[in-house]
């Protein structure tokens, strides 16, 4: 083989050029994967619970440049719960339309025995018989069990969306399920719908570079053919949108590849430092 700088014909199994110094990279020497420390900066194994070189707890995944890896949600939030509600509005109609009813019935019966005593006929007027509609949103049912999807099915995706490095924790800590939309911000299009189960979680893995933002739906009773929940809905969107990078870095013993991991929750924790908002069920069925 020969050295890429210099040109020098060295042996297959040379490590550095005797011409320039050169460090050979070896073709089939694979590209080691991992992480940057926060703290100290150094390169260490992907799973780390822990620096090897500083010696201090990793609280957080690293990998992203430039921004502060968004871990958490910060606003609080709790779906409401669906109550049952009295509606009184058609029993107030049946009884007004009754009573008119009764009213035009008795006037008609006595304007007929009137009539007849006088030896004219009239036409009676008829009563009024049918209520206005009243039109109800769907209320749950209580001898029915909710249905769902078991945990982490993918609803829709885009497979030219799976080819990156970028990975997306989600974690869902409420008690209703949810289903998350990974839309692709450049393309306001959806790459990527998944199920969370109540009290689960999911990964999004393979996510190319790019700026995505992230929507979400809480509810009960999944709707297998609407793709939509019945019950208790609520749309919301993560106000900052998540940047995924990747790049090559050269260290003494190699070259490295680091690239963005972001944890989300879809709750309310303490010290989360990512906001949501609420968005209508328009705007999140548009993706």
């Amino acid at each position: 083989m020969f050295c890429i700088k210099c040109g020098t014909k060295l042996p297959d199994e040379s490590k550095f050029c005797v011409s320039c110094g050169k460090k050979i990279k070896s073709i089939s020497e694979p590209k080691p994967r991992g992480k940057v420390c926060p703290y100290c900066k150094k390169t260490i194994p992907q799973n780390s619970a822990s620096c090897p070189e500083c010696n201090r707890a990793l609280v957080e995944n690293v990998g992203r440049r430039r921004q502060e890896i968004k871990s958490q949600s910060q606003t609080s939030y709790k779906p409401p719960v669906a109550k049952s509600k009295l509606n009184l509005k058609p029993l107030v109609i049946i009884i007004i339309v009754l009573f008119f009813g009764y009213l035009i019935f008795s006037e008609d019966t006595s304007t007929s025995d009137s009539s007849s005593s006088s030896g004219s006929s009239l036409n009676t007027r008829q009563p009024l018989t049918q209520a206005l509609e009243n039109k109800q949103k769907p209320t749950p049912d209580p001898f029915r069990e909710n249905f769902s999807l078991p945990n982490n099915t993918v609803i829709d995706s885009n497979s030219l969306y799976q080819l990156g490095n970028g990975e997306l924790n989600i974690k869902n800590g409420t008690s209703y399920d949810a289903v998350a939309k990974l839309v692709k911000s450049s393309l306001s299009k959806s790459v990527y719908t998944v199920y969370i189960k109540s009290d689960n979680k999911v990964t999004i893995k393979n996510i190319p570079d790019g700026i995505y933002d992230l929507y979400f739906v809480h509810g009960q009773d999944w709707d297998t053919e609407n793709k939509d929940f019945n019950y208790s809905k609520s749309y919301s969107k993560f106000e900052d949108s998540f940047n995924f990078e990747t790049k090559e870095t050269r260290q003494y013993d190699g070259i490295y590849e680091e690239y963005t991991i972001f944890e989300v929750t879809l709750h309310g924790v303490i010290g989360g430092t990512a906001e949501t908002e609420t968005v209508s069920e328009a705007e999140f069925s548009n993706f």
